[in-house]
């Protein structure tokens, strides 16, 4: 019975007095109809005050468990998943973008949501316990909005982050330029969007770990490299700052190329040929073969020196850079000096102006002085048929006089001094037209005043008219030479009496 010193009901109000507490809630029943749940998923319990412990709060006594597994206490305690923590962009492609995070402790699963630039849903969805999600099928140099939730029955925390995927895709990277040493690559395609602030291309070279960072600079020169080596390049796409955070992001590198320096070609087999210093004096001809280990290379183009010495301190002729494919070489100056040793080298270039190293050939020394000059000069100049004709080698005895006989032949001594071939060895070719034939043949002629073919100022008188093929051969201490002439040979006129 209440006498109204009874306890409170707990129901907010004191029993009747001469009444018993009838009306007393039932356990797990409102009370009154009025009081709130206790926030731990019961009613309150009978006799006590409703002051459980609301969702994520501790209670302040020895009340029931707060449903967060633990007794209440002094304090709040909260029952949501941990803060969601190191949310980050994994890969960038043109068209996906993936995100990663760490686990949440009490995390249940976890909802990922994804909006575009303004704000309109692309994806929601509650993807399991995974800690990484791959969105596909979005736009280029896009950025987008991206929340993961941390989620359990009681609750969940959130992270976001603007994440963008690259700038267009190019279309491929290649080499544009490659030596023994250096590559220069190159990436294909239209960029429109490299201007714009904090994008651009980033190219790397796997095996050197190499990177370089442009703007809007499609194209890199990589120096320093090994010959016939392989290198690998992937190029980046560098977008906007996608996580906000004043540094630049790129795309995963799936854009990527393999070139291979190139062999550095050489000359070999060289050799030296004098030439015909008859007709040429001291211009040698030099040759050599263009080799390549990279197939299909030829040679373009080609460099020969020549100098006194070995260490070539005095170059006295250089070639230059000659664009041709020749493997053989004549200088157009002749050498200067007979009596001297040269040494000579060569270099050449591939179609990808890939130079070797210079290849040296052995020394060769010039002739001790110049080679016989078989000149010469004949009386009449236009002979007759059995007319007397005065051949000459020399100013000497009937060809004595220099004014009528011009053409001399020259003969050197040992110190390159011009003396008289008197003391060479003379040989003297006659020949004429077969007038059936017309092959050359040896011509009918005779010789006079004791003179012959060997003879160094002959006479003669030749038996035919018609054309005369001249051939004289003159050969001193060091070689011979010869030289070809054409005269004709006519009838001797005819006369007749007239009366004066």
């Amino acid at each position: 019975y209440c006498s109204g010193k009874e306890p409170n009901n707990g129901c907010g109000s004191k029993c009747p007095a001469g009444t018993k507490p009838t009306f007393c809630p039932l356990p797990s029943t409102y009370c009154n109809g009025s009081e709130p749940d206790n926030g731990c998923g019961a009613k309150c319990q009978q006799g006590t005050k409703n002051n459980c412990p609301n969702p994520n709060t501790y209670c302040l006594g020895n009340e029931p468990d707060n449903g967060c597994g633990a007794k209440c206490s002094t304090g709040t305690k909260d029952c949501t998943p941990s803060t969601l923590q190191n949310l980050k962009v994994l890969t960038h492609t043109p068209s996906s973008l993936t995100w990663q995070w760490d686990r949440s402790a009490g995390a249940i699963s976890y909802i990922v949501i994804l909006y575009d630039n303004d704000l309109n849903l692309i994806d929601s969805r509650n993807i399991g316990d995974q800690l990484t999600w791959q969105a596909n099928n979005l736009k280029a140099n896009t950025r987008y909005l991206f929340y993961v939730r941390a989620l359990n029955s009681f609750g969940f925390k959130q992270a976001f982050i603007w994440s963008a995927d690259s700038i267009e895709n190019p279309t491929g990277i290649s080499c544009v330029k490659i030596s023994t040493d250096e590559i220069t690559v190159r990436v294909n395609g239209i960029l429109n969007n490299l201007e714009i602030a904090n994008s651009g291309i980033r190219f790397k070279e796997i095996v050197t770990n190499t990177i370089k960072n442009y703007n809007s600079v499609k194209q890199w020169i990589l120096g320093g490299l090994t010959p016939n080596t392989n290198y690998t390049f992937t190029v980046q796409a560098r977008n906007q700052d996608a996580l906000n955070d004043g540094t630049p992001d790129y795309t995963v590198e799936n854009w990527q190329t393999t070139c291979r320096t190139f062999f550095t070609p050489s000359a070999i087999n060289l050799k030296y040929i004098a030439g015909d210093y008859c007709v040429a004096p001291l211009r040698p001809i030099f040759s050599w073969k263009f080799v390549d280990s990279d197939i299909g290379h030829t040679q373009s183009n080609y460099q020969v020196q020549i100098s006194t010495n070995a260490g070539f301190t005095e170059i006295i002729s250089d070639s230059g850079k000659i664009l041709s494919n020749s493997q053989s070489y004549t200088p157009i100056t002749p050498l200067p000096d007979y009596n001297q040793t040269y040494y000579w080298r060569v270099r050449v270039w591939d179609q990808f102006d890939v130079v070797s190293n210079y290849a040296s050939g052995l020394s060769f020394d010039t002739p001790q002085h110049r080679y016989p000059e078989p000149l010469f000069d004949l009386s009449p100049q236009v002979p007759a048929r059995n007319e007397e004709t005065q051949f000459c080698t020399n100013n000497q005895g009937d060809c004595a006089d220099k004014a009528k006989f011009k053409s001399i032949a020259k003969c050197y001594d040992n110190s390159n001094v011009l003396i008289s071939c008197a003391k060479s060895k003379i040989e003297w070719v006659f020949q004429e037209q077969d007038p059936i034939t017309n092959l050359w043949q040896a011509a009918s002629l005779t010789y006079l005043k004791s003179t012959n073919a060997t003879s160094t100022n002959p006479v003669l008188k030749f038996l035919n008219i018609g054309p005369k093929k001249v051939i004289l051969k003159i050969t001193d201490n060091l070689g011979s030479c010869s030289l070809e002439q054409l005269i004709k040979v006519i009838p001797l006129p005819k006369w007749k009496e007239i009366s004066p």
